[in-house]
This record gives C-alpha cells, structure tokens and sequence, in this order.
C-alpha cells in the first residue's frame, strides 16, 4: 500500500502540502482553510497520536490526511443514516503538482481498507459545500450526504458510507 502512517520527520513535508493547497484553493476563491487552520501544530499532532497518513509517490509523500474517531460536537445535530462504529476522515490533501491523476482515489480506497481491517462499520467526514470538484469526488465515490453543519468558514456537507 502507497499508503502508510506518518512519522515525526514527515510533519514539515505534510504541512509543506497542506500549505500547497491552501494556496490553490485560494486561486479558486475558496476561503475553506486559512492560517487558524489547518496548522503544523494540527499535523505535528495528528503524527504523534499516529493519526496522520501519507500517500507516498516514488518515496515522496504527495498525499496527507488524518484518520480517527474524533469528530466536531456539531455532527451529533446529523440524521447520519450510517450505523456502528465510525472512523473520521480530516485534512485530505493532495499537493496539486499530483492531483488529477488519481491520488485521492487510491487514499480513500485505502481509507475503506484501513476502517475494515480495524473493525469500523462505516466513515464519515466533512467538505465545504462550495468546494465542487472535492464534492463532486466524494459522492462519485459512493459517499452520501445526510445533512449539513456549519462551521467558522460557512456550510460543510457531512458525508458517509456504510462499509459492512
């Protein structure tokens, strides 16, 4: 799997990619993160409590995301449809000198492997609603959205998908 878990000497290389697409996000007038987040300290300890993944091409990570249980008290208001015990996507990040030629794909489809081998009956997560090439993406995937939350930034979509 191109998919593994980071270590501490990854944090300046996955907060370098985090910063790369803040920059392209902003060139599409999505004001989605920004300085408040995410920060290195959010990725330096995502690395610690080895929550953070990395999508490594060529032995260079291009990819970044964080897996966990924790979630914003704002999903408890979601009529989520899925049930059992759920794992959280945060911070999915593709530097995007590689995007478009599949790198998303493959981190969510190691996302679904990862939840299954540790016993997680369906994921979820949130995306900003005016971001639609990352909306488009997830829903092509097989991602449903039960509903909606509001956060600093504006209006996320919540989504999900049951895996067993």
């Amino acid at each position: 799997m191109m998919v593994r878990l980071l270590e501490t000497e990854h944090s300046k290389e996955a907060f370098e990619i985090i910063q790369a697409v803040v920059s392209q996000i902003r060139e599409r007038n999505l004001d989605q993160w920004d300085e408040l987040y995410p920060t290195q300290q959010i990725i330096i300890n995502d690395i610690s409590q080895q929550h953070a993944y990395g999508y490594f091409l060529d032995e260079k990570l291009v990819g970044y995301m964080a897996l966990n249980e924790a979630y914003d008290v704002e999903y408890d208001e979601v009529p989520w449809k899925t049930t059992g015990k759920f794992l959280v996507v945060h911070r999915l990040s593709v530097h995007p000198n590689v995007q478009k030629v599949g790198v998303a794909k493959a981190m969510m489809q190691a996302v679904e492997t990862i939840a299954l081998e540790n016993n997680y009956d369906c994921l979820r997560f949130d995306c900003f609603t005016k971001n639609d090439i990352a909306n488009q993406f997830y829903q092509k995937l097989g991602f449903e959205s039960p509903g909606n939350v509001f956060f600093r930034k504006g209006e996320f979509y919540c989504y999900e998908k049951q895996l067993r």
